[in-house]
């Protein structure tokens, strides 16, 4: 199994693919992160002659980002792992990876795939997914009538003081 790399950002994943372990050819492609994202690492995956079969793919679960990829490659058949970023950021530091861009870290998770052999990532139920983002939303909704709730209590405060 080849091992894969995917730094997911806000903006762009960032792929790295190692063939002949750490010190062998290493290929890399940086893609954009929006609605077609999913697609093009599947067709970077199929040019580079790979099926699901043959590459174990390593992603750090960092917000919400990387949640679709990983679900749709999972569900194309691909051996996925999310790796938990304070042990990714860990296993780069033992290995003396100190610089911190998308590429070395794609790099890095592509290393961590090969070494460490994490355990296959099983997504949640689409009831569960859904469940979670409408969750997600509320927190956010009422985090920001707490906010508006402030805002309102320091005007009304300052109003009355000054007349």
């Amino acid at each position: 199994m080849f091992p894969v790399g995917i730094d997911v950002s806000k903006e762009t994943l960032d792929l790295c693919m190692l063939y002949d372990g750490m010190k062998g050819r290493v290929k890399t492609r940086n893609i954009r992160n929006d609605s077609s994202a999913v697609a093009h690492p599947l067709r970077w995956l199929r040019l580079q002659h790979c099926g699901p079969e043959d590459v174990h793919v390593v992603m750090e679960a960092t917000g919400v980002y990387h949640e679709r990829l990983a679900t749709a490659l999972h569900d194309a058949g691909f051996y996925v792992s999310l790796a938990n970023p304070h042990r990714s950021r860990e296993f780069a530091r033992g290995m003396g990876m100190m610089t911190k861009t998308d590429k070395v870290d794609a790099y890095m998770l592509a290393c961590y795939a090969l070494l460490k052999k994490p355990h296959r990532w099983e997504p949640p139920a689409a009831d569960i997914r859904h469940l979670s983002a409408l969750l997600r939303r509320r927190d956010v909704i009422l985090a920001d009538a707490v906010r508006e709730e402030n805002r309102l209590e320091k005007y009304q405060s300052t109003r009355s003081y000054s007349g």
